[in-house]
């Protein structure tokens, strides 16, 4: 963060590399909870040619997990959308929908979990 010329919490909020900072920051915790407990997934993101974009896929035999992640204390309609958008393209398996953010508590809704930064190694299983 140095070399970008952030040097405290508040440069990073403001930063422009803040989102592709924080996408970072929960991949690699992802890796090492697994790592550290001897689990190995296949990851993966998609992109198609219409730009639909999601950030993370953790493949699991029984079960697909859909990340997206979001540098922000807000969740906004067009994350969720990005985060079902391949619902209709995966049929054939059981589908968890993910949005990691900055909120202090993570909130269980009916189609999705909204994760706390803080509970990134419940994502490990």
């Amino acid at each position: 963060c140095h070399i970008l010329g952030i040097q405290s919490a508040e440069n990073l909020t403001q930063s422009n590399y803040k989102g592709a900072i924080f996408e970072n920051y929960v991949l690699l915790e992802i890796l090492k909870h697994q790592k550290s407990n001897g689990i190995v997934t296949p990851l993966s993101f998609y992109r198609d040619h219409d730009q639909h974009e999601i950030d993370l896929i953790i493949e699991r035999p029984e079960q697909i997990q859909l990340i997206e992640m979001k540098a922000n204390l807000t969740v906004k309609s067009e994350h969720l959308k990005n985060l079902h958008y391949l619902d209709q393209k995966l049929t054939n398996i059981s589908i968890e929908h993910t949005l990691v953010n900055f909120m202090e508590e993570t909130q269980k809704r009916t189609n999705e979990t909204i994760l706390s930064w803080k509970d990134i190694s419940t994502i490990v299983k």
